[in-house]
């Protein structure tokens, strides 16, 4: 039985391809070492076995260039490795959130003091705060911190994103905290800035549990000493509520600029709240001291009249596109519905091969392309076209294969299928338009030819758009 390795890292990897090369030559000088002999036999005991010998000669050869073809493919990918700056596979994610933009880089020295507030002080029902809690179910681990999945809770100001914003923490030695904003701070508090409190020492600010915290001499790094350092910089990953399509019902908080940091995969225009209807306190906790701290206390007031973010219409297209002419000849597609824009690369085709799925790999497909895309008929086709081009694509294909759900469910490629917001669309509850728009697609209709997209915001990735607030494509 073939015994499992495990690599943590890229230097794991390139020394086993470096084994595997000299150990390849060691073969290969055995292998053809026998070869040799072989042939110079003629007979032995007796029995020819010349031509056994030619026959077992050529096998060697042909076990040779299979491994040495091994060898090579190894020592390529190990190479290709190389090239990410990144020591860990485990922060590859982290790597590729930082090249799409969606990483904000912090002055030195800041970010060691954790201050904490109690999660049940959130109390505006009309809150973003106080929807995800209850969205998500207010959970603490052991120790009383709150944790949404494998994330905890906290809360940052808008410079690294709104509530509900998926965040990586990375501390100067590289180490990563996996967050979730659930409350935002308050830059017109005295001391704070765009970076935090306490002049921005205070970066992040942990939600725990108010019963089992308030009142007592608990502090985050008397749990966590681990976390005992300045941080580095904080990765923006996309939006709990955006991925679950929370749009009609969302509602934020502006930064003291009246701009808003918008999240990693989609976006849209957020505006300022105007009033408060009640406030939390925060406490702090010196983590260079590990002593609790009364330094100083602060409040963030939760806006009751935060305006909401603006409906998504079901076929917002931009300036440019023009009406698709052609027909599809099958009588239950109507290509109509859908948009060209020839300038950005999307024009309406038909006859594309078409895949047969499942009616479970189809409410997947569906429930996919509802959290990654704007809902659209448009853009929902140009994210199912997306998946479909990779099943055709020689690179693609050969990391993930020629089945649809196996490219939409590959590791680190379609985020709400790493982080499960998927889900919210499962069990028919995807909108019509993209149950539509999937079935189009699987029956040979696409709109472009691109191979990967980022979300609305990323305004550096592409000018490649077919609704205006659907994704961008390349």
């Amino acid at each position: 039985m073939a015994s499992s390795i495990n690599i943590s890292s890229k230097n794991e990897l390139v020394s086993l391809a470096s084994q595997l090369d000299s150990k390849k030559n060691d073969i290969k000088s055995a292998a053809e070492n026998l070869k040799s002999k072989l042939k110079n036999i003629s007979n032995y005991d007796g029995i020819d076995v010349a031509s056994a010998g030619n026959v077992l000669a050529s096998n060697i050869d042909n076990i040779f260039m299979d491994l040495n073809a091994v060898s090579s493919n190894i020592t390529n990918y190990s190479t290709s490795v190389m090239d990410f700056d990144v020591d860990d596979f485990n922060n590859v994610e982290t790597y590729l959130a930082e090249e799409s933009g969606n990483a904000i880089a912090l002055p030195g020295g800041l970010g060691s003091v954790h201050s904490y507030m109690g999660w049940q002080c959130i109390t505006d029902t009309s809150s973003n705060q106080y929807k995800l809690r209850t969205e998500a179910g207010m959970n603490f681990d052991e120790q009383g911190f709150g944790k949404i999945g494998d994330r905890y809770v906290v809360a940052t100001t808008t410079t690294f994103g709104n509530v509900g914003d998926y965040i990586d923490v990375v501390q100067e030695d590289g180490t990563v905290i996996k967050c979730i904003i659930g409350d935002i701070k308050n830059q017109n508090d005295a001391g704070c800035n765009k970076w935090g409190h306490d002049n921005g020492q205070c970066v992040v600010e942990f939600v725990v549990d108010k019963s089992s915290w308030y009142g007592t001499n608990k502090t985050v790094v008397g749990y966590h000493p681990e976390w005992n350092k300045n941080i580095s910089k904080i990765v923006n990953k996309g939006s709990y509520f955006n991925l679950k399509n929370q749009y009609d019902t969302s509602t934020a908080k502006s930064n003291s600029s009246g701009g808003q940091k918008q999240n990693s995969y989609s976006w849209s225009t957020l505006s300022t709240a105007s009033s408060a209807a009640s406030s939390v306190v925060h406490y702090s906790s010196n983590s260079k001291s590990g002593s609790s701290s009364s330094g100083y206390t602060y409040t963030y007031s939760v806006g009751s009249n935060s305006s909401s973010v603006s409906n998504l219409s079901s076929n917002s297209s931009p300036v440019g596109t023009t009406p698709v002419t052609i027909t599809s000849g099958d009588p239950n597609i109507d290509v109509s519905k859908y948009h060209n824009n020839l300038d950005k690369g999307f024009e309406v085709t038909v006859g594309n091969l078409a895949y047969e799925v499942s009616d479970e790999d189809y409410e997947l497909l569906c429930a996919i392309v509802a959290a990654e895309s704007d809902k659209s008929y448009d853009d929902a086709l140009a994210v199912i076209t997306t998946i479909l081009n990779r099943c055709e694509a020689p690179n693609w294909v050969r990391s993930h294969g020629t089945n649809p759900v196996a490219q939409a469910t590959a590791p680190n490629q379609f985020v709400v299928y790493q982080h499960g917001s998927y889900k919210a669309y499962m069990n028919g509850r995807a909108p019509e338009t993209v149950q539509t728009a999937v079935k189009d697609a699987l029956a040979g209709v696409r709109n472009h030819h691109y191979l990967s997209f980022r979300s609305n915001g990323t305004t550096s990735y592409s000018d490649n758009k077919i609704t205006n607030t659907g994704n961008r494509y390349k």
